[in-house]
């Protein structure tokens, strides 16, 4: 067999779409490898990707996609598939610190009681380590813990203390947990006003020995007040999911929900309807008693996911009430692949605020002005650049810089690309350009530096820069210096992984 062409490989998997994203799968997933090797029968090739999601109960989906895709230019006999996923961590809101252990912390919360909330967070919790993900779980709901039973925790269960300060979860379903429920008895109530409820969450947080984990999903107290305000401005979270009935009082409170969530900058990544069909246990009759559509229209109004619809379902009680989730109970019951279809659609959103910092590489191309009358970076004389490699780049006065930046994108051409400046550099504007001039570039996108005044100003290689958003467009982007002329503008945001 001839050696394999990484370009016609390349092109093959480029044509993929995922259809979770519904985006070609090399925009969120990473071709790490092309390698050949010699096998008993004769050559072969190993192909590694690198996906931004667990996707253990994939597998078998993508491992016949991607061999059928290669088809054209690998033999089946001839591939070998290797398939794996990293999770990275995200940015949390405002200046918090992100926790060690943990790469993403995600809020399941309602705008009232009663709507199954704590139900849906552990089954969640449950399917995502189902797909592969490390997920642990934080009981918030200090006034009415409910996970220890949920996850069947035996009575005066306790969590071992280290040093007298630091908590060790308890272990459920595989889950490592952590619940007020935990510390105190069921005849115990919580009689403690709102700072001081705040603090006791903050300490179950920050002194509990977490191990690494991909997600802990954090069951948040019901409703907007002065418990669940605190905890999105001082927990360190990657996104929300807001969790709904259809009926109109519930979708009222929903909504007071995601705006607190905006408030304090949290994402929403999605939209779950709880009990959004009834199904008669004895005939299998289905009906919406509790109307049908709110969650798809609050989504909608919000523009935001909708994850996914989930019945009224007896069984899905009675797993509850038996200590043993449905998603563990009966993995394989309709009701469980609906939790694992909620838990793919999360994850595959991603889990970021939409934006990514970026830094300046130390290469860089400087407008000397020599062959051009003008500074215009839309119209410019390719031959008046020259090439400066270094950690500090100079731009002369009237003048402009290209740098690259560090990180590596796949953008697809229906993406448009803004970049926020945050560069300290008081004399130097920037732009950003999504199509590299220089071929070497291409993967990372083109940063400009302009100065317009009189005095020379510096640029460092390695500093950040500015922030990356993504907008998905209904169209093909305009890509280049040219004028969108706002066409543009309101467009959704979309979270690209780094690659």
């Amino acid at each position: 067999m001839a050696l394999v062409d990484e370009q016609q490989v390349h092109a093959c998997l480029a044509q993929v779409v995922d259809p979770l994203t519904e985006a070609p799968l090399l925009t969120h997933t990473t071709l790490s490898g092309i390698t050949p090797l010699t096998l008993e029968n004769g050559p072969a090739v190993r192909v590694h990707l690198t996906f931004s999601y667990p996707l253990a109960g994939a597998l078998g989906y993508w491992q016949r996609t991607l061999r059928e895709a290669l088809a054209s230019v690998v033999a089946p006999e001839q591939l070998q598939l290797t398939l794996d996923w990293r999770i990275e961590p995200q940015q949390p809101q405002g200046q918090l610190a992100p926790l060690q252990s943990i790469a993403n912390i995600i809020a399941v919360a309602s705008g009232k009681g009663g709507v199954g909330k704590s139900t849906t967070a552990v089954n969640l919790a449950l399917a995502l380590q189902a797909e592969g993900a490390r997920v642990g779980m934080l009981d918030a709901d200090i006034y009415g813990p409910s996970l220890g039973l949920l996850l069947g925790v035996e009575d005066g269960t306790r969590p071992e203390v280290l040093n007298e300060n630091t908590f060790v979860p308890v272990t459920a379903h595989g889950l490592p947990l952590m619940s007020m429920a935990l510390l105190t008895t069921d005849r115990t109530p919580m009689v403690w006003r709102g700072p001081m409820a705040s603090g006791a969450l903050q300490q179950m947080l920050t002194q509990t020995r977490w191990p690494a984990l991909d997600y802990l999903i954090v069951d948040m107290p019901p409703g907007t007040g002065d418990i669940a305000l605190t905890l999105s401005q001082q927990v360190p979270l990657a996104g929300a999911v807001v969790v709904t009935t259809p009926q109109d009082l519930a979708l009222l409170d929903a909504r007071k929900g995601i705006e607190m969530f905006r408030r304090v900058e949290v994402p929403v990544l999605g939209i779950v309807e709880n009990m959004s069909i009834h199904i008669c246990s004895a005939c299998g009759y289905a009906e919406p008693i509790f109307g049908s559509g709110g969650g798809l229209r609050i989504a909608e109004h919000y523009e935001v996911p909708m994850l996914g619809a989930l019945p009224l379902a007896l069984a899905i009680r009675e797993d509850a009430d038996s200590g043993c989730p449905t998603v563990a109970a009966n993995p394989e019951s309709p009701e469980a692949l609906l939790y694992r279809d909620l838990a793919r659609r999360l994850i595959s959103y991603g889990t970021s605020s939409y934006g990514y910092d970026v830094r300046c590489a130390d290469e860089f191309k400087v407008f000397t002005n020599i062959h051009s009358a003008t500074v215009d970076p839309k119209n410019f004389d390719a031959r008046s650049f020259v090439d400066v490699t270094g950690p500090v780049c100079v731009i002369p006065p009237n003048s402009f810089a290209l740098a690259r930046t560090v990180e590596y994108f796949r953008i697809p051409s229906n993406v448009l690309v803004i970049c926020v400046g945050k560069s300290t550099y008081a004399r130097c504007g920037i732009i950003v350009n999504v199509t590299p001039l220089e071929p070497a570039w291409e993967g990372h996108v083109t940063l400009e530096f302009s100065n317009t005044t009189n005095l020379p100003a510096k640029i460092y290689a390695g500093e950040g820069v500015a922030q990356m958003l993504f907008f998905e467009s209904d169209e093909q982007c305009d890509t280049t210096y040219g004028d969108r002329g706002g066409k543009y503008q309101g467009q959704r945001g979309v979270t690209l992984p780094r690659t």
